[in-house]
């Protein structure tokens, strides 16, 4: 079916929006369900669990009826994704995305990368994504004896701020 976006004015044979309300019965089509739900890449506000504010963020995934998985722009180390449920659309995603299981990276996202010597995390700038889907990222310090860029794999890095 066609996916319903809020601005229906350049689709000539949209029906009027309030359709829905002659058979209550039915179920909504699915079309219905996209205006009130949020969907893999929308960009929303939600409210974080541990402190009760507002953070902007990126929709992973829908978890539950009332529940989405959301990639904060600025997460915690340990938690990269957190399940919302007070959510508010900031922008819909460009395109139809699938879900996201791990949190989107992207050239230019500030990072924390494993430091496996010392058994931490450590600040870092994601310089690149090669092929294999390797990270190559650029340590903010290092010691004089160490390469400022390495490669790691994905589960060695993790979303520090979101480059927007």
């Amino acid at each position: 079916g066609v996916k319903r976006t809020f601005d229906e004015s350049d689709d000539d044979d949209a029906p009027p929006k309030k359709k829905a309300a002659a058979k209550k019965e039915e179920p909504a089509p699915e079309p219905e369900e996209e205006i009130k739900g949020y969907n893999p890449g929308d960009r929303v506000s939600a409210k974080w669990h541990e402190d009760r504010q507002w953070y902007p963020g990126t929709v992973l995934y829908q978890k539950d009826d009332d529940t989405w998985d959301v990639s904060f722009d600025e997460p915690t180390e340990p938690e990269q994704i957190s399940s919302v449920q007070e959510i508010k659309l900031i922008s819909r995603a460009k395109k139809a995305q699938e879900e996201m299981h791990e949190v989107p990276l992207k050239v230019g996202d500030l990072v924390w990368g494993w430091w496996m010597d010392d058994r931490k995390w450590y600040d870092a700038k994601l310089e690149a994504i090669e092929e294999d889907g390797k990270l190559k990222i650029r340590w903010d310090e290092t010691e004089e004896d160490q390469p400022e860029v390495e490669v790691r794999p994905r589960h060695e890095v993790k979303l520090r701020k979101r480059k927007l």
